[in-house]
């Protein structure tokens, strides 16, 4: 019996040793596998970025094609107005972040410049909220910028009357 108890004595601290084994192991495994996810997580965003499109592939919808197409083949443009320098913060988390843009747009016609040169405030006011509500990451991509011009264009056209902003030119573009 005595040598039962030794035996039973000697496998006690064994199991004990495993028991602290377990949860190290568990601990190791678990932070092996948020590794592991976080790692996928990164690729697959990574791979979903947004492609860019390749030089003279026509994207977005009709609009914007016929404005590609008629930048790439020189077609000669409408009246174009210019707008001062627009200075704007972006969204950002520390707040140190900046966009300094000149922008020309393009009028479907002549008739639009008196609407055009009247609304001027009310137009920069839209320009100057659209830009603010960016991110650095939404406008530093060619793509980013794309959609901002879009976005731009649907914003002014929506507080014109005579008709519509049909391009959007930057003539600077510096993001801080």
């Amino acid at each position: 019996m005595a040598e039962e108890e030794k035996k039973d004595g000697e496998e006690a601290p064994a199991e004990e040793g495993k028991k602290k084994k377990s949860p190290m192991t568990l601990i190791i495994i678990a932070i092996a596998a948020l590794l592991l996810i976080v790692a996928i997580v990164v690729v697959v965003l990574i791979l979903s970025g947004e492609e860019t499109p390749q030089q003279g592939e026509v994207t977005g919808n009709r609009d914007t094609a016929s404005n590609q197409i008629r930048a790439t083949t020189g077609a000669q443009l409408g009246p174009v107005v210019p707008m001062e320098q627009f200075i704007v913060n972006l969204v950002s988390n520390d707040g140190r972040r900046y966009l300094k843009a000149e922008l020309q747009f393009e009028l479907s016609d002549n008739g639009l410049m008196d609407e055009a040169s009247n609304k001027q405030p009310l137009i920069r006011d839209v320009i100057i909220r659209t830009l603010s509500s960016k991110t650095y990451e939404e406008v530093s991509t060619e793509n980013g910028k794309l959609r901002l011009k879009e976005e731009l264009i649907g914003n002014i056209n929506a507080q014109l009357i005579d008709g519509e902003v049909v391009n959007i030119f930057f003539t600077k573009f510096v993001v801080q």
